[in-house]
C-alpha cells in the first residue's frame, strides 16, 4: 500500500513539473513574441511618418502597415513558441539528468510528448496567423 502512494505521489509530482514547464514556455513565447511583434509594429509606424506617404504607397511597408498589430503578434509568438519546443526537446540534455537520478525514463518521455504537444500548438497559431494576414491584406 505504502508503494502505491508513493508512485502515486511521484506520478503527481512529475506532472505538475511538465504542467509547469508548458506554462513557463507558453508565458515566455507570449512576452517574446508580443515583443518582437510590438516593435515591428512600432518600426511600421516609423517608417510611416518619416518617408510621410506610406499611406498611399504600394510598397512592402504600406502593406506590412495594413496588418493589424495582434496578428503579427500571433505570428511571433507562434513561432517563438515552436522554437521553444524544439529547444526543449533537441538541447535539453535529458541522458545527463537520466544519469544523475533528477529524472526518470517516465519523466523524459511525458517531457518530450509535453514539448510535442507545444510545437503543434504553435503550428496551429502559425497556421491561424496566416489567414489572418491575407485577409487583412486583400481588405
Amino acid at each position: 500500500m505504502n508503494t502505491q502512494t508513493d508512485s502515486m505521489v511521484g506520478f503527481s509530482a512529475a506532472i505538475a513539473e511538465q504542467r509547469a514547464l508548458m506554462v513557463f514556455s507558453i508565458f515566455a513565447s507570449l512576452c517574446i513574441g508580443s515583443f518582437i511583434g510590438l516593435q515591428l509594429d512600432q518600426y511600421l509606424d516609423i517608417a510611416c511618418v518619416v518617408r510621410g506617404t506610406c499611406y498611399g504607397d504600394e510598397g512592402m511597408i504600406y502593406s506590412a502597415s495594413l496588418i493589424h498589430p495582434m496578428v503579427f503578434k500571433l505570428l511571433f509568438s507562434s513561432l517563438v513558441l515552436m522554437a521553444m519546443a524544439l529547444s526543449i526537446k533537441a538541447f535539453t540534455p535529458f541522458e545527463m539528468l537520466r544519469s544523475t537520478g533528477l529524472f526518470s525514463e517516465l519523466n523524459i518521455a511525458h517531457i518530450k510528448k509535453s514539448a510535442s504537444v507545444l510545437f503543434a500548438s504553435g503550428g496551429l497559431f502559425l497556421l491561424l496567423s496566416l489567414p489572418l494576414m491575407v485577409y487583412t491584406l486583400s481588405v
